[in-house]
């Protein structure tokens, strides 16, 4: 339990009492005799998973990355970063949309591009993009910018180590080591932060930082836990908005029933693609033909595309493939055991 006026001055999760279950049904009890106690305690009533068998609201709620990350804490440390940087005389708003604007997306990040600010003024100056759009927008922004802010700037560093939180949180597979390392990260970022900015308050998003690193042991990689996965259901959502516990639910498993009578739905093989041409090896460059020949031996000819869709990914020109890993030292805090070197194919003109 934490109030908001401490969140503002400890960054450390030692600082604080996490809840209990033995606790969170004490105070309940306390709350349903004396509604007065809501503020208090933070308890508002009793949930419903409450009477499932096998659920525990406290220890069976992992935390949502996208919502405290990409929809909190991402877009308005970018925001402030930005507003700075402009107040420097770094660069404009017009250079910022621009550079949104004019940036070459990769195929996978093009339908997740970024939208430019629509308004002229900094004091209405806000970045409203969806999780996915923060998250592309995230992880390009430093090529957007970097040239025009100075080397060692401490706002600039500031974003860099949220940027670095951010990979460790959405990472597919954390090694242990790097739970030590995160909650440095984010100690370190959080003081950093009240410290350039100690007329904003911390917003519960952040505070909420300080308890990731002992979530990524209980729950594992907070990346699987997301509710990204669910929203993107909100695609095939319904006009129809009446009773929509009976609508959505139907209408969902009507299209899964259409995937899964699908005759290729579950095919290994080859989705669609585009026309493609069959090229002899010989007509290739040298150094192409020994790729081949080191790949795939033996092998006389190419069939050639300019995209190819397998297992639901689509795979275009200027794209790259991780083929496999292969032992080697790959970055400083991996454990031993667990050094790779990774093989890249790129998709590229032959």
């Amino acid at each position: 339990m934490v109030s908001s006026d401490d969140i503002q001055v400890h960054f450390d999760s030692s600082s604080f009492t996490e809840r209990t279950s033995v606790g969170h049904k004490h105070q309940l009890q306390l709350v349903i005799q004396n509604e007065g106690l809501r503020n208090v305690y933070g308890v508002v009533s009793k949930s419903v998973l409450s009477d499932l068998k096998y659920f525990d609201v406290i220890s069976c709620l992992p935390p949502d990355p996208a919502h405290d990350l990409l929809e909190g804490l991402v877009p308005e440390l970018i925001k402030k970063v930005v507003v700075t940087f402009i107040q420097e005389g770094y660069f404009t708003l017009d250079f910022f949309n621009n550079a949104l604007k004019v940036f070459p997306y990769g195929k996978c990040d093009k339908k997740n591009k970024p939208t430019c600010s629509n308004t002229d003024t900094l004091a209405s100056f806000k970045i409203k993009q969806t999780a996915s759009q923060t998250w592309c927008l995230m992880r390009l922004l430093p090529l957007m910018l970097a040239s025009t802010i100075p080397e060692g700037n401490e706002y600039w560093e500031l974003y860099l180590t949220l940027m670095d939180i951010c990979e460790i949180t959405f990472a597919p597979s954390v090694p242990c080591e790097m739970v030590a390392y995160l909650e440095y990260l984010v100690h370190g970022f959080l003081v950093t932060l009240k410290e350039l900015y100690p007329e904003d308050r911390l917003k519960p998003k952040s505070h909420y930082l300080l308890h990731y690193p002992n979530s990524l042991l209980k729950y594992g990689p907070l990346v699987h836990c997301w509710t990204i996965r669910f929203e993107s259901k909100h695609v095939n959502r319904q006009k129809n908005r009446r009773n929509l516990c009976k609508t959505l639910p139907k209408r969902h498993q009507l299209l899964m029933c259409y995937y899964g009578a699908s005759e290729n739905y579950f095919d290994d093989k080859m989705s669609s693609s585009t026309g493609g041409t069959i090229i002899k090896n010989e007509q290739f460059c040298d150094k192409i033909q020994r790729l081949l020949e080191v790949q795939f031996p033996g092998i006389q000819e190419v069939y050639s595309l300019s995209s190819v869709e397998l297992h639901s990914s689509t795979y275009t020109k200027e794209c790259c493939i991780v083929l496999e890993e292969r032992e080697n030292r790959l970055h400083e805090f991996m454990p031993s055991h667990q050094h790779s070197q990774i093989k890249i194919v790129c998709c590229c003109d032959l």
